[in-house]
C-alpha cells in the first residue's frame, strides 16, 4: 500500500513539473519583445552595377566605374529622399527644339560620376579632368590623366589649352565637412578657372542624389544634405558667365531620390544612363546659350 502511494506521489510531481514547464514557456514567448526589422539594405559601393530590366549593355556595365564615396566626419544629419530645393533647378527638361551645344573646347572637372560621364556619356571632343575620389580640397593640387594630354595638374591644363565651356561637379565626397569650408574651396576653384580662362562660360553642376535606401540609412551622404549643398552652389551662378544646372530632373524618382531603375549602385547611374546625361547636358547648354534658362 505504501509503495502504491509512493508511486502515485512521484507521478503527481512529474505532472506538476510538466505543467510548470509548459506555463513558463508560454509566458516567456508572450513577454519576449518582437524582433526588429532591419532597415532597407544599402548596396555597398564596391558592388558592380546591376543592369536595369531590359538593359542590353551588361558587358559595358561590367566595366563601368563604381567607386566608393568617402563619408567623412558625421554631420549629424538624418536622411530621407526629398525633391531638390535648389532655387535655380529647372522643373522640366530643356525643350526638344533647343539646339544641343557642341562639346569641342569643353572641360569637365569632377569625381567618379564624371569619370563615368567621360567613358559612357558620348561627349565627344571634351576634355575630362577627373579622378576617383576627387573633391574641392584636392582638385586644385592633385593631377589627373587627361586623354591626349597626359598626366597634368588643373592649373597646368588650364594654362596650356583654351576652353569656351567648363563644367564642375564636386561635393559628394566631402559632404560631411562644414559647408563653409567646402564652399570656400569651391569659390577658390571657380576663381582659378576664371583667371586662367576669362572667356569661358562656367557651368556649376548640382550633385546627383543617392537612392532612397542610401539616404534613409546614411547620416552623412543623404539627399537632404545634398539638397542643402546644391542650393548653396546655385548661389554661385550669375547667369552671365556662371550658370547652375541640375540633372537630377532626369535621374530622380517621384520622391526626389536617385531612381533605383537608373542606379548602378546607391550613388552612381547605370552605365547606360550616362549617355542620357550627356545628351541632357548638351541640350541644356544649348538652351542656355540660346538665351533660355
Amino acid at each position: 500500500m505504501k509503495r502504491t502511494e509512493s508511486n502515485g506521489f512521484i507521478i503527481l510531481v512529474m505532472v506538476v513539473a510538466l505543467v510548470v514547464t509548459f506555463v513558463a514557456k508560454v509566458v516567456g514567448d508572450f513577454l519576449e519583445p518582437p524582433k526588429q526589422t532591419p532597415p532597407p539594405s544599402v548596396q555597398t559601393q564596391s558592388q558592380a552595377p546591376t543592369p536595369a530590366p531590359g538593359d542590353t549593355t551588361s558587358s559595358q556595365l561590367d566595366s563601368a566605374p563604381v567607386i566608393p564615396i568617402a563619408a567623412f566626419a558625421a554631420a549629424g544629419r538624418t536622411g530621407v529622399g526629398v525633391a531638390s530645393a535648389s532655387p535655380e533647378a529647372s522643373s522640366t527638361p530643356p525643350p526638344l527644339d533647343a539646339v544641343p551645344a557642341t562639346m569641342e573646347d569643353t572641360l569637365f572637372i569632377g569625381d567618379s560620376r564624371t569619370v563615368g560621364l567621360s567613358e559612357y556619356g558620348g561627349l565627344d571632343g571634351a576634355d575630362f579632368f577627373c579622378t576617383t575620389g576627387m573633391n574641392v580640397f584636392t582638385a586644385r593640387t592633385d593631377g589627373a590623366d587627361v586623354y591626349n594630354v597626359g598626366w597634368v595638374t588643373l592649373s597646368g591644363l588650364l594654362s596650356s589649352k583654351t576652353y569656351n565651356k567648363v563644367y564642375v561637379m564636386l561635393g559628394i565626397n566631402e559632404i560631411g565637412y562644414p559647408f563653409e569650408s567646402i564652399l570656400g574651396e569651391y569659390k577658390a576653384l571657380l576663381e582659378d578657372i576664371q583667371t586662367a580662362q576669362p572667356n569661358a562660360l562656367i557651368f556649376v553642376q548640382a550633385n546627383l542624389h543617392v537612392t532612397a535606401s542610401r539616404s534613409y540609412t546614411d547620416d552623412v551622404v543623404n539627399n537632404p544634405a545634398i539638397d542643402s549643398y546644391n542650393a548653396l552652389l546655385a548661389e554661385f551662378a550669375d547667369n552671365k558667365r556662371i550658370f547652375y544646372i541640375d540633372a537630377n530632373e532626369i535621374f530622380d524618382d517621384a520622391n526626389g531620390a536617385l531612381d533605383e531603375n537608373k542606379a548602378g549602385d546607391s550613388a552612381h547611374p547605370l552605365g547606360a544612363n550616362y549617355q542620357e546625361w550627356g545628351q541632357w547636358i548638351a541640350q541644356k547648354t544649348g538652351q542656355i546659350l540660346a538665351g533660355g534658362q
